[in-house]
C-alpha cells in the first residue's frame, strides 16, 4: 500500500489522460470525471467498453451525457513520455500532456524497468503501480475486480479529501 499514489477528492484543473477505453479504463474514467478532473480517453477501437457488459456500457454512457470526457476513438498509443501520451488518429500524430496518466490497455504483461514513465515516476520519487493485466495477461472482469477494489480500499483507508 506504500506506493498507492494520493488522489484528492476533487481534482478539478487536473489533466487527467487514460490509454484504452475498456472495463478498467472506463472505471479509470469514472474515478476523476466524478472528482471534475479534465479527462481524455484513448482507444484505439472504434468503440468504446468492447469486453464490458451491457450494465456496464450502459452506466458509462449515461456518466458520459453528464460529464464532459475527450473521447479519442480509432486512436493508437505511439509513445510514453513522462508528461504526456503521444498517440496517432488517420496518419496524424498529437500530443496528449497529463497531471496523471493511465496505461489501462492490458495488451503487455509488463511494463519493462527500463520504460521512460517508470524511470521518470523512480527518478522523482512518484508511486508508480502496476495492477490487472500489466502484471499478468487474464480476464477483463478480473482486470475490472482489481481497478474496483484499489478505489475501494483507497476510500476506506481514507485516502481522500471531504
Amino acid at each position: 500500500m506504500d506506493n498507492i499514489p494520493y488522489y484528492a477528492a476533487n481534482a478539478e484543473g487536473k489533466k487527467v489522460v487514460i490509454i484504452g477505453c475498456g472495463a478498467v479504463g472506463l472505471d479509470v474514467m469514472e474515478f476523476f470525471t466524478l472528482r471534475k478532473a479534465d479527462v481524455a480517453m484513448i482507444e484505439m477501437m472504434p468503440s468504446f467498453g468492447k469486453d464490458a457488459d451491457i450494465v456496464s456500457k450502459s452506466t458509462f454512457k449515461e456518466l458520459l451525457a453528464t460529464h464532459p470526457v475527450d473521447m479519442h476513438l480509432g486512436t493508437s498509443l505511439q509513445k510514453v513520455c513522462p508528461d504526456k501520451f503521444v498517440a496517432s488518429h488517420n496518419g496524424e500524430t498529437a500530443e496528449y500532456p497529463f497531471d496523471y496518466g493511465f496505461i489501462c490497455m492490458g495488451l503487455v504483461p509488463d511494463i519493462p524497468a527500463d520504460d521512460p514513465f517508470r524511470t521518470y515516476a523512480a527518478e522523482h520519487d512518484i508511486p508508480f503501480c502496476n495492477y490487472g493485466n500489466s502484471l499478468k495477461t487474464g480476464q477483463i472482469i478480473h482486470g475490472t475486480e482489481i481497478g474496483r477494489n484499489i478505489v475501494n480500499t483507497i476510500d476506506m483507508i481514507g485516502g481522500f479529501d471531504d
